[in-house]
């Protein structure tokens, strides 16, 4: 394989002379003489169209004596031959001329002559030719290893072998033409052995290199094979051993179980641009999926005591597999853009549910209920859900039936499965071995779906329930609270309709309450309660939803860190419900930055966002310059100079006479207040004001 051609005709003489001499002389009719026949026919079929003429006739010749041998071993065994050695002794020019204009015939006289230890040899060195810088013998190797693939075909052992050796070639090919020409190889083997390939892929998870990642994509272009391989993967990811047969196996390192790998791959499939389609359409499935994993995980006690470091690194070689999964769940809606789940999620801090086993219930039950309130894959997910009822693990009954019961609350579900269907399937749910699976089925069998005369009984009681909120006990208001949002849950079928807009009201009143656990949870319960009240009062709370949302950005620089985190979740829901432009980048803003960069985007994302508005910000605004909390009242006098300052045209053309005169009576009573700040304020702002009159007027 010299460069140099007279290196090379000096090697095919002296190989020539012993190739003669042993089959005059020697015993090469065994099968250990003739082990390495594959390689050695591949490499001189590499200098078939040598540059150099003579180097090409002792190529040649070298081949006729290999397969003289090859064949003579074969008519003594009786093996049935495309060629006799009488006939290659005496192959004349005719045919050389032929294979020399095309490969096929010479490929196909290997193939049929030799064992498939030997094909598999063939192949492996055709492979290894791909690697040279010499152009000429490169484009020969491929052109010998597509041929062999087309005429020969792989046996199912070979698959491997062959998927590993163009894994390491891949990387060293020096034309591009023949890497590209190589990759489109792939998703031929794929479809012809889907299980094979995914098993050699699986091996080659961790950590994931782009080399691999090239071979998934270029399978990416048929979208059948696509959904093959989606499902094999899936069906890898429940190959889930327990302890007891990882011991009997002699299993050691937990990280090697074939599910690990599976999951490894998924999470890296689901950040591919051309995977995408495909991982919409098994959605439903690897939802499930990810959550029995994150189970599994618990069960071997693979959980990472150390989630929180690398806690912005999502690279694989840095994610136990705890964290792996975890984070494709996290990826699964990000990627799918069901960023509004991811949202509602991460801002109510509903990721950290699945860290610990005693709360992956609470986990896996608000997830399901962000699913609910967006209408993400209800029909599929409920399905996937109650098929998992009919495994024999008892991790997947869990799952789903906590996945089913918060699915109860979607008024999508009728449309897919009738209610005496449901009622039967909790009805025999009910026999289920598992405690946690009979309480929740006898649950379900108590929800509105199944029993609708209980939404009058559940308004009733929120009627009552609501003059409680007025109550000066601390602890009283934080029952209360909690009681109403889960009586307001539980009636999301039928909405609570009236009640909604009283109990949005009297949350409101807590907004500014002096205690932080009472203002943090009326803050956040308000986020539930502006979806709860069904059509016909949708409209109203809206209004009523669109007053708080000066006192909610204000909120976001509450003196209380626990009221800040509600705030941002409610004030993102509210972002969603009146469809603002920005929402993803308002998400990302609220979830991951801080400091005046992120106060100033949050400001121009809600401004921008509801055009024509501005004058009704600028008086909500005033309410908050004289806060007892210093926090608040920056932050209102921050804003009040922010729309002066930038939006100062728009307030002229959209402020009447009567709000002019209302705004300039709270301004001039802040003249001679206390508070040097708030006389400083009126001193920076009264010029402003004065203009502002001016035109209105």
């Amino acid at each position: 394989m010299t460069n140099k051609p007279n290196e090379r005709l000096q090697a095919l003489q002296t190989a020539l002379k012993l190739l003669k001499y042993s089959q005059q002389n020697l015993n090469l009719t065994t099968e250990t003489s003739l082990a390495m026949m594959g390689h050695q026919l591949a490499l001189f079929s590499l200098l078939w169209r040598d540059e150099y003429k003579e180097n090409q006739h002792y190529a040649r010749q070298c081949i006729l004596h290999l397969m003289q041998l090859l064949t003579q071993k074969s008519t003594e065994e009786s093996y049935k031959c495309i060629f006799t050695w009488k006939q290659l002794r005496n192959l004349d020019m005719k045919f050389l001329k032929e294979v020399n204009k095309n490969c096929f015939s010479l490929v196909k006289m290997f193939g049929k002559n030799l064992s498939v230890n030997q094909n598999t040899q063939l192949i492996l060195t055709f492979l290894n030719g791909l690697m040279s810088s010499n152009q000429i013998r490169v484009n020969l190797a491929l052109e010998l290893f597509n041929i062999f693939l087309e005429t020969q075909g792989l046996k199912f052992e070979q698959v491997t072998e062959v998927f590993q050796s163009m894994y390491k070639v891949l990387p060293s090919v020096i034309f591009s033409d023949v890497r590209l020409s190589l990759l489109k190889t792939i998703p031929k083997l794929g479809r012809q052995y889907t299980p094979e390939v995914v098993e050699v892929l699986l091996s080659f998870a961790r950590p994931a290199d782009s080399q691999v990642m090239d071979m998934w994509k270029i399978m990416a272009v048929d979208k059948n094979l696509m959904r093959r391989l989606m499902t094999l993967l899936y069906l890898k990811m429940k190959v889930r051993p327990s302890e007891e047969d990882m011991i009997l196996k002699n299993i050691k390192d937990k990280t090697e179980l074939m599910s690990i790998e599976a999951l490894n791959t998924m999470y890296e499939l689901l950040y591919i641009q051309e995977f995408r389609l495909t991982v919409h359409w098994a959605f439903s499935g690897i939802f499930l999926g990810l959550l029995t994993q994150l189970h599994y995980l618990f069960e071997l006690n693979m959980v990472d005591s150390s989630l929180d470091s690398f806690e912005n690194t999502l690279k694989l070689e840095y994610l136990s597999p705890f964290r792996t999964c975890l984070e494709a769940l996290k990826g699964l809606f990000w990627t799918t853009d069901n960023w509004e789940i991811f949202a509602y999620m991460k801002l109510q801090q509903g990721w950290d549910l699945f860290k610990k086993m005693n709360t992956f219930k609470q986990g896996v039950t608000l997830l399901t209920r962000a699913i609910t309130y967006y209408k993400c894959e209800i029909k599929s997910i409920l399905s996937h859900a109650m098929l998992s009822m009919k495994s024999p693990y008892e991790r997947d009954h869990l799952v789903g039936i906590l996945v089913i019961i918060e699915l109860l609350n979607s008024n999508e579900v009728p449309r897919y499965k009738s209610r005496r269907t449901i009622w039967s399937f909790l009805t025999s749910s009910m026999r289920n071995s598992n405690m946690v699976v009979q309480t929740m089925s006898l649950q379900g069998l108590g929800s509105l779906l199944l029993q609708p005369g209980k939404g009058n009984l559940l308004r009733s009681q929120l009627s009552d329930l609501m003059e409680g909120l007025l109550d000066q006990e601390e602890e009283k208001i934080l029952v209360l609270i909690n009681i109403i949002g889960e009586i307001l849950h539980r009636l999301t079928l039928q909405g609570a309709g009236s009640n909604s807009l009283r109990v949005a009201e009297q949350l409101y009143d807590l907004f500014d309450d002096e205690r932080d656990k009472v203002r943090g949870e009326a803050i956040f319960l308000y986020g539930d309660v502006i979806y709860s009240a069904g059509k016909k009062y949708e409209e109203q709370l809206k209004l009523h939803a669109f007053q708080c949302l000066v006192p909610l950005l204000f909120h976001l620089a509450d003196q209380c860190p626990e009221v800040v985190v509600k705030t941002k979740s409610t004030f993102m829901r509210l972002a969603i419900l009146f469809n603002w432009g920005f929402r993803k980048e308002l998400f990302s803003t609220l979830a991951w930055r801080e400091g005046l960069g992120a106060e100033n985007d949050i400001f121009i994302y809600m401004v921008e966002s509801n055009f024509g508005e501005y004058h009704l910000f600028l008086l909500q605004a005033f309410m908050y310059v004289k806060s007892p909390q210093k926090n608040l009242q920056r932050a209102a006098m921050k804003f009040i100079g922010g729309m002066l300052q930038e939006y100062f045209s728009d307030l002229c053309f959209y402020m009447n006479k009567s709000d002019m005169k209302l705004l300039t009576k709270k301004f001039e009573e802040l003249r001679r207040d206390q508070d040097p700040n708030i006389r400083k304020f009126y001193l920076n702002y009264s010029e402003d004001i004065y203009e502002l009159s001016k035109y209105v007027a």
